[in-house]
Parts: structure tokens; sequence; C-alpha cells
């Protein structure tokens, strides 16, 4: 009230002056000039009077820092606060700070500081902006620089985009195609994230015919022929994306001699316009033929040696019977049963130093490694050489395919042509199956034996198949009585694969 009061005293006493200035002014005492003088004059007293005395009795709130403060989102927003003064009296200690400020959220929001003073309330605010400025990120799927023979064959992979505030943004991204040159193409990636900042990436194309021609080989890539048989090329088909069918561009070379057992190579090539080269290469394999007039049988015993191969070599040895044994790596204690093989006129073979499919297939290198080991080890321990070898799993296992896809076809080759003969079966004891029973093992034997032909049985002489020895005298009695002969595998059996 005492403010109030004061103000209003000030400027009655400015009317008072001024009302005084015009009677005198009418009784000719003063000028007009003069009263219009004193009249300004006392007014422009009584205003500026009152406000300093509002200045001196007012809290003043004074921001540290702007009114208007930009934040990134996700950042931290540091609050500078403000300083009050009324007076001359600093009173900022009494000054309420209420914020809604959410960094993490983009978006208008205000601080607001009060103070009270008297019985009335003073306020200030501060505007506070979280923004996103930030920059999407863009990530190109394959290679940022590829080639292709030509546009048409181009194949988008895509991309991914993803921003600091918005996530993934992938289905934002739009795509263009620029060409640059004859022989270059920009495909162009753009994305907007919400707050409208934008980024683009460049995959660059280059055109540029690169890709070879297809050979495609006329009935199989490997064919077996028998000793003394007659070779026939079946010939072979070649395309290429740009010039079309170059079947007779197709260069053949090679030959066959069928007189003489072993792995030929018959090689077709073709060249396309700009100069790229394929070549493929056919198997032929030149082996002994099959005596229809034999009832041959090969029993072979996979994973040994084992306690059951002392068994089995005791009933191989009472009936006169030779067989072939596909090893796997042994210790010293075993190297007598292995002697014993050899000394007693039986084929070793290689099944390998290990059976580990993850190890063995992993690779091709893998795969030579773990058969050219064991051989050398048998060679250095015996003096036996051996160049027959069984895949663990057979040549036509799927399992191998977890571990390296298409290594099977590979290595049915690299084998061949390392100077391996490898050997599958065509009759199976399965005596690999759990807990079989001999007479189980010996009903299956015998009831894939066929007359005419090379059996090749596979058995297993592990030290967990003592089965499998129970149930051989049995099948050598069946095989007698129906007029099979035993042999082991050497040069005049034919290969036997799946």
């Amino acid at each position: 009230m005492g403010n109030i009061a004061l103000k209003i005293s000030l400027l009655s006493i400015a009317f008072l002056l001024s009302a005084l200035t015009v009677l005198l002014f009418y009784k000719n005492k003063i000028g007009k000039k003069w009263m219009l003088a004193i009249i300004t004059s006392s007014f422009t007293a009584a205003i500026t009077a009152v406000v300093l005395l509002s200045l001196l009795v007012e809290p003043q709130i004074k921001l540290n820092g702007s009114h208007l403060v930009r934040v990134p989102v996700f950042s931290t927003y540091e609050e500078k606060g403000c300083s009050v003064s009324v007076g001359g009296k600093d009173i900022t200690d009494t000054v309420t700070v209420k914020s809604n400020v959410d960094t993490n959220i983009v978006g208008k929001y205000k601080v607001t500081y009060t103070v009270n003073y008297g019985k009335k309330t003073f306020t200030s605010v501060r505007t506070v902006l979280v923004e996103d400025k930030i920059l999407p990120l863009i990530k190109l799927n394959g290679e940022e620089k590829i080639t292709v023979s030509d546009m048409k064959f181009y194949k988008e992979s895509g991309a991914s985009a993803y921003d600091n505030y918005d996530g993934d943004i992938s289905a934002n991204i739009e795509i263009t195609k620029r060409k640059i040159n004859f022989d270059k193409y920009n495909v162009i990636y753009t994305v907007k994230d919400a707050a409208g900042n934008k980024t683009s990436l460049v995959r660059e194309v280059e055109i540029k015919d690169i890709v070879k021609p297809v050979i495609t080989l006329k009935n199989k890539e490997t064919i077996y022929i028998d000793q003394g048989g007659q070779y026939t090329d079946y010939g072979a088909t070649a395309s290429d994306d740009m010039d079309g069918d170059l079947t007779e561009e197709i260069r053949v070379s090679g030959t066959v001699n069928t007189e003489i057992l072993g792995s030929y190579n018959i090689s077709y090539t073709v060249e396309d316009l700009s100069g790229n080269v394929t070549t493929v290469i056919r198997r032929v394999v030149v082996r002994v033929p099959e005596d229809p007039t034999q009832n041959r049988i090969c029993l072979t015993f996979d994973d040994g040696p084992s306690k059951v191969t002392i068994q089995i070599l005791d009933i191989l040895k009472k009936n006169d019977i030779k067989a072939t044994f596909f090893i796997c790596d042994y210790s010293e204690d075993k190297l007598p049963i292995i002697q014993r093989i050899i000394n007693e006129g039986h084929a070793i073979g290689i099944h390998g130093y290990s059976h580990d499919y993850a190890k063995i297939y992993k690779s091709e290198a893998a795969f030579m490694n773990n058969i050219n080991k064991l051989h050398d080890k048998l060679l250095n321990d015996t003096g036996y050489d051996t160049n027959i070898m069984r895949f663990p799993g057979g040549s036509s296992n799927t399992v191998s395919e977890k571990y390296c896809k298409g290594i099977m076809k590979k290595l049915k080759v690299t084998v061949t042509d390392a100077g391996w003969r490898y050997f599958d079966w065509n009759v199976s004891s399965d005596d690999a199956t759990g807990s079989i029973s001999a007479n189980a093992i010996y009903k299956s034997t015998i009831s894939g034996l066929k007359k005419k032909r090379t059996n090749v049985v596979l058995m297993h002489d592990l030290g967990t198949k003592k089965t499998t020895a129970d149930a051989l005298q049995k099948i050598i009695d069946y095989a007698n009585e129906n007029s099979y002969s035993f042999w082991a595998i050497d040069d005049t059996i034919p290969q036997i694969v799946h």
C-alpha cells in the first residue's frame, strides 16, 4: 500500500503544479511558453519518479545465458540458472525453478523461474528446444563397387538404414539409378528421418563383361569304362550371358587309352568375345571289367584295428579267406594286429587318421591330409604301401555337406587324381546299427548278395562290434554253400562306387 500511495502522491503533486501554472497564466503572472514548460517538466518528473520507485521495489529476474536454448536429443541439458535482485539486494536463493525438459524426446520445453516478493509473484521463462540434428546411417548390402556384364543383369542387393532417434528406417530408403557414362552407373540410396535429416550413399556399378561362359557336359562328369572297351565322347554345350550360344566354339582336348587302367581327363574349353575362358573336365576311368562268371565276395572291415579284429582274423585264417581292412589310426599296442593282417595276406586300405566328420570334411586339404597322414604312418611302421581307401560314410554321404558344401563331388576327383582307388560297398551288413544281433547281421548280409558280380560287403571291427565276429562264420558257410568265392581287394577287383 505504501508504494501505491507514494506513486499517487507524486502524480497528484504533478497535477497540482500543472493547475497552479495554468492559474498563474490566466492572471498574467507567467507567459504561455513558461506555462507549457512547467507542466511538461512536472509530469516528466512525476513519471520518472514512479518508474524509478518501481525499479527499486520490484524483483528483477535476469537469466544466465540465452532465453532460447537448443539441445541435441539424447544429450544432457545443463541448467544455467538466473540471478534476482530487488532494490540492489540479491535474492537469487528465493528462486524456484520448474522444468519439463526431456532430452530423450524431441520437442519444445519450458524452464520457469519464479520469485515471490511481497504479495506478488514474478516469473521469467527460458525456452528449450530438444532437436534431432544427427544424420541417419546407411549400410549397403554387398559390395560398394560391383561389376556386371550389362545393367540388365544388375541385381539389387539393397541396404539398411538406422537413425539415432527413429531406429530402423530401412523401409524409407529410396533407390535411384543414374548413368554416369557408357560403362558406369551409380545406384543412389537416400533416406530421411522424421526430423528431415537426409543421408545418401552410392554404389558404383561398372559395366564390363567379366562373366565366363557356361559349359554343360552331356552325360555324366565321370564315366567308367571297362578295360578294353570303347570310349565315346558325349560332347558338351556352351552359352554366354552376352554372346549367346557358343557350343560351336568349344575346343576338346585329351585322349583315353582303354587298354590301360587309370583315370583320364577330357578338357572342354570355350572363350567368349570378351576373352573370358571356361574349362570343364570330364573324368574317364578305365577299370577292371566285372567277370560275369565270378560270384565274388569281398569282405571289408572298417574302423579297426581293435580286439574284435583278432577274432575276425582267427575266423578268416581258419577258413583260408582273404579280406580287406580299412583302418583308422592305431596306437603302438595295436601295431602287432596290423602286422598280422599283412602277414596273413589280407589287404589294407585307408579309412583315415581321424573319423571326425567335422575335421576331415571341412576342406579338400583337410581330407587329403587325413588319409596321407595314416598312409605314411603305415608305410613307415610296416613298409606296406596301399592305394585303396574308403571315405568315412561312403562317397555318397550327405553329412559332409554340413561342413563344406559340395566337398564329396570334389574329393572323388581329387583322390582319383592323387592315384587312389576309393571303394564303397554294394552289400551292407547293417552291423553299425545300434546293438544289432549276430543273426540280424547274418540275414542282412546274405540278403544283399547277388550272383555274377563282385559283392563288396561293409562290416566293422570296432571293439564294440563283437556280434560282427559272431556272425562271420555263418556268413562264410552260406557263401561256400552257394558257390561264392572270397577275394581281398586288389587291382583285379572292379571299383565299386555309389
